[in-house]
């Protein structure tokens, strides 16, 4: 599997408008989920930071 043919991909899917924003806000929730799961929060944190996406994380 390479990392760099599955983002050409996912990108050609978004920009052909083929994914809605809600599908693509579940992706981004269920891979959040998979990385707080792992104990990777804030590296998380820091690569959505660098798309632009701030995420604030809160313990309940």
């Amino acid at each position: 599997m390479k990392i760099e043919k599955i983002i050409e991909n996912t990108q050609k899917t978004v920009e052909s408008m083929q994914v809605s924003p809600e599908n693509l806000i579940m992706a981004i929730t269920k891979l959040l989920e998979i990385t707080h799961k792992n104990g990777l929060d804030a590296e998380a944190v820091a690569a959505l930071a660098d798309c632009g996406i701030t995420l604030e994380i809160k313990e309940d």
